[in-house]
């Protein structure tokens, strides 16, 4: 079993078939702050921010990837004790745009449970997401399937679909102007 900092950590089955380490370092750091003295709400503002700084953090041998700590982040216990005011936060906010702008790490009833208590950070998040250029994303698939239980989340579905579509009407657009530039160009007599 591979360790964390002299600990034990679980095995579980990664997306793709290939066996990793389960880490509740997130879990770990909320339990150490609280601890070490820290007020409830700096532990999870440190534990968002530990999640948003990208910094590896190494599990033995192990060099995490940014897939391996969305996952470690998102599968914690931690996510579902986090507040509505916790997901409005900044921090919150960013997390979440992170959560919907990857498609790697999905959590079964997380969009719905965010639609439910915190649609207003559900929706920054969603518009800083740039869902518009990944249509398919099955975070935007998982939106759309929770957009009645918020109006302000199903209004947001409802503009991001206009804006997908003005995007795709742009790119129709480029595509032609660039074949038109094209044709020109073997047309034009050497002294253009």
């Amino acid at each position: 079993m591979p360790e964390l900092h002299g600990e034990q950590v679980d095995e579980f089955a990664r997306p793709h078939g290939t066996a990793g380490p389960l880490i509740d370092y997130f879990g770990r750091l909320h339990r150490r702050l609280l601890g070490d003295g820290y007020p409830p709400v700096e532990a999870w503002r440190a534990v968002f921010e530990a999640y948003l700084d990208g910094k590896s953090q190494t599990a033995g041998r192990l060099r995490p990837t940014r897939t391996d700590r969305d996952r470690w982040f998102w599968s914690s216990a931690l996510v579902g004790d986090f507040g509505s005011s916790d997901w409005g936060s900044d921090a919150g906010i960013l997390a979440l745009t992170r959560y919907l702008s990857q498609s790697k790490v999905l959590v079964d009833g997380f969009v719905e449970g965010m639609a439910r208590s915190a649609p207003e950070a559900l929706v920054v998040a969603m518009r800083r997401a740039r869902l518009v250029l990944a249509p398919d994303s099955p975070q935007l698939q998982a939106l759309r399937v929770v957009r009645t239980l918020s109006p302000i989340v199903d209004e947001a579905v409802r503009v991001h679909d206009v804006l997908v579509g003005a995007h795709r009407e742009r790119e129709v657009d480029l595509a032609r102007w660039k074949s038109m530039l094209k044709d020109t160009r073997g047309r034009c007599p050497r002294s253009c």
